[in-house]
């Protein structure tokens, strides 16, 4: 239908252009009118292109790092033995949260050679200060280091993880659990230091270790600090049966005559 004249009810068969696009006069009253869409208005004028603005570029990889997170430059391929390590240790001691938080495949060979390396350091440093405050027993185990780290590496996380399950915290399992432990030797390096440096490694390793299976496995650290000491617990436990027990046998025995037979 063609357009009528608001104005005056004229209809516009050929309505002539306005001052504006898309209007038109009416030819009897001289009233400029809009022009609705319709064909007699024609297809609609074509603006300029809309200017769609660039992506904005990304940011440098080291803000990318510093806001993910940075893992253990142990597992980072290309990095020199010595300069990975280093870093490493400092990495673990002083941000531990932001050390375990950061992704990472839960393998196991670059947490073990790095505990066992600086597992071995600290066992080795604390039987030589033994060794040098007379308990000659004490050099052996500098040789046995290797082997004990070795088992200790994998022995303590079952049970810790075992603990975590109980407090519900060992949410990803025991691979999760191995990498913090093993990495959590770093305080090692403070055995080097004699006297205090063992009891200053030690609990900076138990912070260390409370504050990475935390990260680890996305839970509070009470969860994992309960979890430990329950099993310091647990351990004590079963020492104190066994000494029990070891007590008792030689305690029979001493009662026993001679012959083999029971006093009564």
């Amino acid at each position: 239908m063609a357009p009528l004249c608001p104005y005056c009810g004229t209809e516009a068969q050929d309505p002539p252009g306005g001052s504006l696009p898309h209007t038109w006069r009416c030819p009897n009253c001289g009233q400029e009118v809009d022009l609705p869409q319709s064909p007699l208005s024609g297809p609609p004028e074509a603006g300029p292109p809309l200017e769609v603005p660039p992506p904005p570029p990304p940011p440098p990889a080291g803000d990318q790092a510093a806001a993910a997170g940075s893992g253990p430059a142990w597992e980072e391929e290309g990095v020199p033995l010595l300069s990975g390590l280093w870093r490493t240790v400092w990495q673990v001691l002083l941000h531990p949260v932001r050390t375990f938080q950061a992704p990472a495949r839960l393998e196991m060979g670059p947490p073990f050679s790095f505990g066992l390396i600086l597992g071995t350091l600290g066992a080795a440093a604390q039987a030589f200060w033994s060794h040098l405050q007379g308990d000659d027993s004490a050099l052996w185990l500098i040789f046995l280091a290797p082997l004990v780290t070795g088992i200790s590496l994998f022995l303590n996380p079952a049970l810790v993880q075992m603990f975590l399950r109980l407090v519900g915290g060992g949410r990803r399992g025991y691979k999760a659990t191995f990498r913090v432990m093993a990495y959590a030797n770093a305080g090692g390096i403070f055995y080097l230091v004699p006297k205090v440096g063992i009891a200053v490694g030690a609990v900076w390793s138990l912070v260390v270790t409370v504050a990475g299976l935390a990260a680890t496995h996305g839970v509070s650290r009470w969860r994992p600090f309960w979890a430990l000491v329950l099993m310091v617990f647990a351990v004590a436990v079963v020492v104190f049966l066994f000494a029990m027990a070891l007590v008792g046998i030689g305690a029979v025995q001493a009662l026993s005559p001679k012959d083999g037979g029971l006093p009564f």
